[in-house]
């Protein structure tokens, strides 16, 4: 008689955790990302889109933590201004991974009563013949 009841008290937990997992999925429709403004994704990052944006394309995505993606084009002349305006904590050292013309990595304490939104923000920009730049940004609380 106590073996069946160990054994249902170890049954139950796995099945309500199966419970809870397609609940979620069926709740949130299985999708894990969705468009989402610019606008929203850079104050995430505690950021602005910089004036003259263009060609944006933002998303956001995550079930359990937040999190953005996006591109967006800039006039070339106002990169440097804009990242030291935006990223005043970003990383020094430069990304010897990094194949884009700029690369800015952010990291911040989600532990700082300080901190709001995303704990780290990916940065990367690639210049284009002419006068523009194409940004591409990640940010995240996880």
């Amino acid at each position: 008689m106590r073996q069946g009841w160990a054994l249902g008290c170890c049954a139950v937990p796995p099945a309500l955790l199966a419970g809870l997992v397609v609940f979620g999925h069926l709740f949130w429709g299985g999708v894990d990302h969705q468009e989402a403004s610019c606008e929203e994704a850079l104050a995430f990052a505690a950021a602005r889109l910089p004036a003259g944006a263009s060609d944006q394309d933002c998303e956001s995505y995550g079930v359990m933590d937040r999190a953005y993606r996006g591109t967006f084009r800039m006039p070339r002349a106002d990169v440097a201004a804009w990242v030291a305006a935006s990223f005043p904590d970003r990383s020094g050292a430069a990304d010897p991974g990094c194949a884009a013309d700029l690369c800015v990595d952010v990291r911040r304490d989600p532990m700082a009563k300080t901190t709001k939104g995303a704990y780290g923000i990916g940065l990367e920009v690639t210049y284009e013949p002419g006068a523009g730049a194409l940004v591409s940004f990640g940010a995240y609380d996880y």
